[in-house]
């Protein structure tokens, strides 16, 4: 039916000069309509089973397997070799020779629903979270993905903003952090014959620290930034505000918030995705026939002859 609403199409026979040859204009095609919202209303949900093809459920669901086309068309699947879900047979040869030995290897880690007391969604399940690239931790048996510590880590580099007035060059003086959480900085400081610090150095390195922070040397009203932190890695986590106590901060930790998907799982649950299909109903069947009809109709631009086939230019 779809191929013989297919237009004729004639093309040079590029041996004998003048010559065409008839055949179908497999590169004519159509896609739906807005004016198909009436075909998507009436459509119904189905999933394809295991060995399915749309001939055998054109047949069994529409009635003839001529129909075939208006499945493909509804759902828009221009490629049923990479668009139509594999027979299980079929998937476990593609994971094979896709992946071979490390099928049961991870690809990701994502999230699972996660839910406040009163059941409102705070986050939704399938953000990827961590992808696996092999490396010797992420091999480790239990393995759970790591987030950079929100808090900060130790102290790699400073620079003096304003060296203040009154000391005398020390080792190991305490600072007062005066932006972010960081603890227990120490300072080895030259100051010059006006008290003035000239430069500093690191004594210990602390910790909870971030870029950017800003700390007073004790003694005077010396300050100094943190250039450069290190990131201190740390297991996922997942804070949210509870709607049912909103002064509250709930985590999630990933042993209970995150799944491992493996290679193998990865194309199970794609391949489970491509069986979700809608299927028209026997009603507009005729309607779709006649819009691909109408569609697939040459333009007059075109040079057709007086049997309606289009003819090709020169060349």
């Amino acid at each position: 039916m779809f191929f013989d609403s297919t237009p004729n199409f004639l093309y040079p026979d590029f041996v004998t000069p003048g010559k065409y040859k008839l055949s179908k204009n497999l590169f004519r095609r159509v896609r739906i309509r807005d004016s198909f919202n009436a075909v998507y209303a009436s459509s119904r949900r189905y999933t394809i089973l295991s060995g399915e093809t749309p001939d055998s459920i054109a047949y069994n669901k529409l009635g003839n397997s001529d129909w075939y086309w208006t499945i493909l068309l509804l759902n828009n699947i221009t490629d049923t070799d990479k668009q139509w879900p594999l027979a299980n047979d079929e998937l476990e040869k593609f994971i094979e020779n896709k992946y071979g030995d490390l099928a049961n290897k991870p690809r990701h880690w994502e999230t699972n629903t996660i839910k406040d007391s009163n059941g409102n969604i705070v986050l939704e399940s399938g953000n990827i979270i961590e992808t696996f690239m092999d490396t010797t931790e992420q091999n480790q048996t239990n393995y759970l993905p790591k987030i950079k510590d929100p808090d900060g880590g130790s102290v790699l580099t400073v620079s003096i903003i304003d060296g203040g007035a009154g000391y005398s060059t020390d080792d190991g003086l305490s600072t007062t952090t005066l932006s972010g959480g960081g603890k227990d900085l120490l300072l080895n400081i030259v100051a010059n014959s006006s008290g003035t610090i000239t430069s500093v150095t690191i004594a210990n390195n602390g910790f909870n620290y971030q870029t950017g922070d800003i700390v007073r040397v004790y003694g005077g009203n010396a300050t100094v930034r943190i250039d450069t932190a290190s990131d201190i890695m740390t297991e996922w986590f997942y804070d949210y505000i509870d709607s049912y106590d909103p002064v509250v901060i709930q985590r999630a930790t990933a042993s209970s918030a995150l799944t491992m998907i493996t290679n193998r799982e990865y194309e199970y649950n794609l391949n489970e995705l491509k069986r979700e299909i809608y299927l028209p109903s026997q009603s507009v069947l005729p309607i779709m026939k006649a819009e691909l009809e109408e569609l697939l109709k040459y333009d007059t631009k075109y040079k057709i002859t007086k049997q309606g086939y289009r003819q090709s230019e020169e060349v």
